[in-house]
């Protein structure tokens, strides 16, 4: 059953009642179904000429948001999440066929909306409605703790990652509007369909017209209206990693994470985890995690157990879909380091029919590894090492999330890792994604930090 009218009619009534913000030129471009190639709704575009009548609409609505006080502000947070859990059957097809979840995926993009939620929710009420586990951090002061939006901008600026098309929507937001700012979300055009479903569900939560409103950015106009955003609007979001571009030759500017299996891990019980921190989502997220460094005591057994988890948990229908032109400049790559000397170690050098992975290559050492040229997409490139100083050369190339598999504890193993550009630090688990809920706060409402606390 097609998905455009659907698709069509929601995107019309966020248009028309909320908060998509639509060119008056009529502008669109299509969204197509990464799995099938086929057209699935027409979305209109933002152009930088709509980025002062969208901030205009939200600073006139701003005075009447930030005066309805915090404990309305989180019954309408409430009632958001009862309301996406409600709706979470009809959200699945639009996320399937825009953003290229698969089962698996969408499963666990539902629960991570509702954690986003229960999250944000219980650290504002703890900071601005009453003590909780957050009152002892934040300074005290009664403004802050009424949640009149002391120190909040009027107008916030966010961005969404179709990798996580709930999720992103809600952490970009949700703290400004706890807060008491309007929010402006910037998206892809492949997410303005979810987020013209998440606008309506705020609207029927109770969120006034305006509060928060999607800018659908699309080539060649995306530099313009980030421009154009940036300058009529008061602040930023903070939120995980920088945005990934838009448009389908738009190159990768997240430099991909690292994944370490250090000398005393176990790797029967680290390859399904590292598996998935390469794979889940089609390798789009910036928590992906496709350069994979293995101590050369532990290289056999662990590709063994690896290849097996690629091989059982990534090769059926239950997986997320790359985007097409993702899927053709990942199959150009691959071609390219093979005629380099790589190997293609699974799902073999016939590759997949499909061309959807996954793809497991084996480079001879780190210094063939060239994260900044990695492609983005369901792969993971994997060497080993043998001295400490090749893994700390990977992660001053690789992006801000690292995860390493070891015993060590963490009080030893940060020292030998470079900080900046590793960041964010993950021991034998999967990395999520996302700021703690009080860094948001804090940012959004410019209040001091003592002591450091809302570190990661």
């Amino acid at each position: 059953m097609s998905e455009e009218p659907v698709l069509g009619q929601v995107l019309a009534d966020a248009a028309v009642t909320f908060g998509l913000i639509a060119s008056d030129t009529d502008r669109r471009t299509l969204v197509t179904d990464p799995s099938t190639g086929r057209p699935v709704a027409a979305v209109p575009v933002t152009l930088p000429a709509d980025a002062e009548r969208a901030a205009a609409w939200a600073r006139s609505v701003h005075p009447a948001w930030q005066g309805v006080g915090i404990r309305e502000r989180l019954r309408c947070a409430a009632r958001l999440r009862s309301l996406l859990r409600a709706h979470s059957a009809a959200l699945g097809p639009v996320l399937a066929h825009t953003c290229g979840l698969g089962p698996r995926d969408l499963r666990a993009e539902d629960r991570a909306a509702g954690a986003v939620l229960r999250r944000h929710t219980a650290a504002a009420r703890a900071c601005f409605a009453g003590p909780g586990p957050y009152g002892r951090l934040w300074p005290g002061g009664r403004p802050a703790r009424r949640g009149r939006g002391a120190g909040a901008p009027a107008v916030v600026t966010a961005w969404g990652d179709p990798s996580r098309p709930l999720a992103s929507l809600l952490e970009g937001a949700l703290p400004a509007l706890l807060a008491g700012s309007t929010v402006i979300t910037r998206a892809a055009p492949r997410l303005a369909p979810a987020g013209a479903h998440m606008l309506l569900l705020a609207q029927a939560a109770g969120l006034p017209p305006g509060t928060w409103q999607l800018a659908v950015s699309a080539p060649p106009h995306t530099t313009g209206l980030e421009a154009a955003l940036a300058a009529h609007t008061d602040r930023t979001a903070p939120q995980c990693c920088t945005p990934p571009p838009h448009g389908p030759a738009a190159p990768r500017t997240l430099a991909p994470g690292l994944c370490v299996v250090r000398h005393d891990a176990r790797p029967r019980a680290a390859a399904p985890t590292a598996a998935l921190t390469c794979f889940a989502r089609a390798g789009r997220m910036c928590t992906a995690t496709p350069v994979l460094v293995v101590h050369a005591s532990l290289y056999e057994g662990f590709l063994q157990h690896f290849l097996r988890a690629a091989a059982h948990d990534y090769l059926a229908d239950d997986v997320a879909v790359p985007a097409e032109a993702e899927r053709l400049e990942l199959l150009a790559w691959l071609d390219g380091a093979i005629a380099d000397g790589a190997r293609l170690l699974h799902p073999g050098l016939a590759q997949d029919a499909t061309g959807r992975g996954p793809f497991v290559l084996g480079v001879p050492s780190p210094d063939h590894v060239r994260p900044g040229e990695l492609p983005t997409g369901p792969l993971a490139v994997v060497t080993r090492y043998t001295s400490w100083s090749q893994v700390q050369s990977l992660a001053r190339r690789t992006g801000g999330h690292t995860t390493v598999f070891t015993r060590t504890p963490p009080a030893r193993l940060r020292p030998l890792l470079p900080s900046p550009p590793t960041r964010h630090l993950h021991l034998n688990t999967v990395p999520r994604p996302g700021l703690p809920p009080l860094t948001a706060l804090r940012a959004i409402t410019a209040a001091p930090d003592p002591g450091g606390e809302a570190a990661r």
